[in-house]
């Protein structure tokens, strides 16, 4: 079964290119198109991890049980057991950033979620991987 791991792949290789693009780009553009291009960055993000939480949950659901997590750091830990992911608590953090930029909005919080991009896609695409 693919997990819709193609529709993961291209939000991916979205995302790859708003970080590139932005990468690019730092020092040479306005501070306009800077915020800009950070904006896809995150956005590219949010739509990313939400789709790879998704597919995660259906993959739990179908091989192991829909009632075998209550929370969200139970969900990663069994993740991280089962060799789908390597780091629960960096999945947490991707969860935690998500949430903050997607409910909210300040410089140290687009600044922060950027960041996190930059963890999440390696470890998004090793996840893919495995799927």
């Amino acid at each position: 079964m693919s997990f819709h791991s193609d529709t993961l792949k291209k939000s991916l290789d979205a995302l790859k290119l708003s970080l590139d693009a932005l990468n690019a780009n730092e020092g040479k553009v306005d501070e306009g198109t800077w915020y800009t291009l950070r904006s896809g960055v995150v956005q590219n993000f949010e739509a990313a991890y939400e789709l790879a939480r998704k597919i995660l949950e259906r993959w739990v659901s179908i091989n192991i049980a829909t009632d075998s997590w209550k929370t969200r750091r139970e969900f990663y830990e069994l993740l991280e057991k089962r060799g789908i992911i390597e780091d629960s608590n960096l999945w947490l953090s991707f969860h935690a950033a998500r949430n903050a930029s997607s409910h909210n909005y300040s410089e140290n919080i687009a600044v922060a979620a950027a960041d996190d991009a930059v963890k999440f896609y390696p470890a998004a695409i090793a996840v893919l991987e495995k799927l």
